[in-house]
């Protein structure tokens, strides 16, 4: 186990601050400095007249995943953003920005083939991975490239974000970036445009000023005036006094600290190479300009004669005529006073007036390099900084200048390099092997056999080693339990796929000694798989629910036939094996990358119960975005989960206690015997309860997978409350439990869900080709008779696409 650090980090800023909590929660000892009196950097807020307007970052898309966790975390509300309007200079009107271009096979088809060929991970945290793919200038670029009509449709917005010109030399790599994060790149863009944009209830800046509060070591108002690294540490003076720390972390580009930094060679070398944009804030008091809006001036920023013109206004408050504007400045001629005219003259030229400017503030933004530097793998140089002279480097430089952006690296900076000192509910189950025992197959068999028939309760001659391991009647505590007794008995962990994969009970034993010993056969360590196959061949790719389990699923594959292949996918973490997501988008990530293990290319036919419908909606997301085919996704029960939630707070016993209540809604007769579950009882004690009421029999060991679970679960509540599938033009049949969603989850764990809704919260608006079905029984209790048969009927008809077309929704 490593030492807690000291971390100095100077920038109490987005990165800094969110670096700075992932160090705390990981046990390390982070101190912030910050020259300015307020946190939140770029991302400040001004409180005017009751009302809080954002200075810098403001608009959030879909694909802002990691600052929606981050605020649902914080207990920060988040709300609908206002729409957002282009200015057409030729009618002098407004009009929503154009999306139309994106469609087609000279939209985004064309670059999504470019991305899978040439730069795969740009959606990923950092730019030094997709750099030298995308040095060109954006405007060659998008030239050489036939990508015209990505120009046409978001570089508008590109550019009155503050990132400048397309013709203005900045590298492509920037724009690719930024329309990642759009979230637009899909065939029907209209419906994933401004509907689903958010920003911060009360200003982004109470937000970082909440994060601030919450950290134990944030020192505003300390100006740098010398940073000294040596061997054994760092020590920072400044004119509030010195820190001295294990690390360093500079939020700030090089060349803004470099006056007080004791750099090297290459450090200087980089810094001379970093640009910036002048970039400009003003608040100010207006009449006769459309409210209600952000409003896009791209063409006046374009204008190469012209600088410090307006590129974007906004107004965010029906009962203050109070603005933003972002404004394009000139660092050598355009002053506070000079860009407040020219803020007045645009307000002018279109139909209104400026009253008044409340304050102004001038931003170094953007911090990049340009195409040359690039090609010469300069981003490359600064991650190969990470760690010299214990030394490490985050925000917009290595990140991209915009919120997801910052916050995503600064997470992956801390896992990187800081690691967690003691687990955490998140955080891998560790089994426990004291030893690894040796055994030859023919013992092996043996013990299989005996534990089988243990676990089942059946005589030992009943179990046939010829026969498939899924032959026999698991359910998933059962499996799980003869899964955990293995890997006890063998002293390593045994993951599912290897007990499933095999033909036979007595191959299992013959993989187990002889294919899979490690010291006859070395190999590298890999992840295990998550898709646990149900039929041969593996068509129909179904997720299970919040607990990750899935032999429950096992019933409907059955009912489907041999006629419709299934296999079901796990989620990571359920046996203990590997770290449980909280985060819907890499959850499906992992989901995509297993399924096209099995099956390379689509078209796909993907599915989920409950919480995995959610996480198969965004798996099909991010497969179409590949380029790939989706045949179907049906989603199974599934609830959209009403925005702005808190995720629910951990408690163990409380958990135990809903899974209970689960068991009791799918065996109302009681036939599983059902121990009281005392909530004072020791955590051993009740997990050990857990598993025998959710059908163990108490002759192997499972307390170890009864945490698992409860890890797997609490992850996935956490990643439910924090996902809102995006718009689409997928095809989604949900499939309606016509007696509801029985209450499970109880007091601050309650998760409010679109209950009285026909589509369970699916709204066909944002999703043209959504078509209901309803089934008999509840949530629970449609896998079984008399629930089971017309499920599968349904589900059946869908899969031989004969589901008749859906109804387009009526306009709003």
């Amino acid at each position: 186990m490593t030492s807690p650090r000291t971390v100095c980090i100077i920038g109490a800023g987005l990165t800094g601050l969110t670096l700075a909590r992932e160090l705390d929660r990981a046990g390390h000892h982070p101190i912030v400095l910050e020259a300015a009196e307020t946190p939140g950097g770029k991302c400040a807020s001004l409180d005017l007249e009751g009302h809080a307007f954002d200075l810098g970052g403001h608009i959030c898309t879909p694909r802002y995943t990691a600052l929606t966790q981050l605020a649902a975390e914080m207990g920060v509300a988040t709300e609908q953003a206002t729409p957002t309007f282009l200015h057409d200079p030729t009618t002098d009107t407004w009009a929503p920005p154009d999306l139309s271009p994106l469609f087609g096979a000279d939209g985004h088809r064309r670059y999504a083939a470019l991305r899978a060929e040439l730069f795969p991970d740009i959606a990923a945290p950092g730019l030094a991975h997709s750099a030298r793919a995308l040095a060109a200038p954006v405007d060659k670029w998008l030239a050489d490239n036939h990508l015209q009509p990505l120009a046409t449709a978001l570089g508008p917005g590109y550019t009155a974000s503050g990132y400048g010109r397309l013709d203005s030399g900045v590298p492509a790599l920037y724009f690719a970036k930024y329309a990642e994060l759009t979230g637009l790149l899909t065939d029907h863009a209209e419906l994933a445009a401004t509907a689903q944009a958010f920003t911060v209830a009360g200003g982004f800046g109470h937000l970082w000023q909440r994060i601030a509060d919450a950290l134990p070591d944030v020192r505003l108002g300390a100006r740098m005036q010398r940073v000294e690294r040596g061997n054994q540490g760092v020590r920072i003076t400044t004119d509030t006094g010195t820190v001295e720390a294990d690390d360093l972390v500079l939020t700030v580009p090089l060349d803004r600290i470099l006056p007080v930094l004791d750099a090297t060679d290459e450090e200087r070398e980089i810094a001379a190479k970093v640009r910036h944009i002048d970039y400009r804030t003003l608040v100010f008091t207006a009449h006769g300009l459309p409210g209600s809006g952000f409003y896009l001036l791209a063409e006046q920023a374009a204008d190469k004669a012209k600088t410090g013109q307006c590129a974007s206004f906004h107004h965010r408050y029906d009962d203050r005529r109070v603005y933003t504007g972002y404004l394009y400045g000139n660092a050598d001629d355009t002053g506070e006073e000079q860009a407040a005219d020219l803020l007045a003259q645009e307000a002018g030229r279109l139909g209104g007036s400026v009253e008044s400017v409340s304050m102004q503030r001038r931003w170094e933004f953007m911090p990049h390099f340009a195409s040359e530097d690039l090609r010469a793998g300069i981003l490359d140089r600064l991650e190969d900084l990470q760690g010299e002279r214990r030394t490490y480097h985050a925000g917009s430089l290595p990140a991209f200048e915009l919120i997801e952006c910052n916050v995503r690296y600064a997470q992956d900076l801390a896992r990187r390099f800081f690691p967690a000192l003691q687990p955490s509910a998140s955080e891998p189950l560790q089994q426990p092997a004291p030893h690894r025992t040796q055994l030859d197959e023919a013992t092996l068999a043996a013990w299989l056999k005996d534990a089988v028939a243990t676990e089942l309760d059946l005589p030992p001659q009943d179990i046939d080693l010829d026969a498939p391991l899924y032959d026999y009647a698991f359910d998933s505590i059962s499996f799980a339990s003869l899964q955990a007794a293995l890997s006890d008995l063998l002293g390593t962990h045994v993951p599912s796929i290897d007990l499933i994969n095999q033909p036979t009970i007595g191959a299992i034993a013959r993989h187990l000694t002889t294919d899979r010993n490690p010291e006859r056969h070395p190999a590298p360590a890999k992840r295990p798989t998550l898709l646990l196959p149900m039929t041969p061949a593996r068509p129909f790719f179904c997720a299970g629910g919040a607990v990750g389990t899935v032999q429950y699923l096992r019933p409907l594959a059955k009912a489907l036939g041999p006629q419709h292949p299934f296999s079901a996918i796990q989620a990571p973490g359920h046996d203990g094996g590997e770290k449980p997501y909280t985060d819907v988008v890499e959850l499906a990530a992992r989901y995509a990358e297993e399924i096209q293990q099995a099956q390379p290319h689509g078209p796909y036919l993907l599915g989920g119960h409950s919480f995995g419908g959610l996480v198969a909606y965004e798996t099909a997301l991010q497969l179409q975005a590949a380029g790939e085919g989706i045949g179907g996704v049906l989603v199974l029960d599934s609830y959209v989960p009403l925005p702005g939630q808190n995720p629910p707070p951990a408690d163990e016993t409380a958990a135990i206690e809903e899974l209970a209540t689960m068991n009791r809604i799918v065996d109302p007769t009681g036939t599983t015997p059902a121990p009281a579950l005392g909530p004072d009882a020791p955590p051993q004690q009740q997990r050990e309860q857990l598993a025998r009421l959710l059908g163990a029999t108490g002759m192997l060991p499972h307390e170890g997978f009864a945490l698992a679970l409860l890890r797997t679960y609490q992850a996935s509540l956490e990643a439910y409350v924090r996902y809102q599938p995006p718009a689409s033009d997928l095809p989604v049949t949900l499939f309606k439990a016509t007696d509801g969603f029985p209450p499970v989850l109880r007091g601050d764990r309650h998760i409010a869900l679109p209950l009285d809704d026909p589509h369970n919260g699916w709204n066909p608006h944002l999703r043209p080709n959504l078509v209901t079905v309803p089934v008999p029984g509840d949530h629970f209790t449609l896998f079984q008779e008399p629930h089971l048969t017309p499920l599968a009927t349904a589900v059946r008809s869908t899969l031989n696409g004969s589901v008749p077309q859906p109804a387009r929704p009526s306009a709003p």
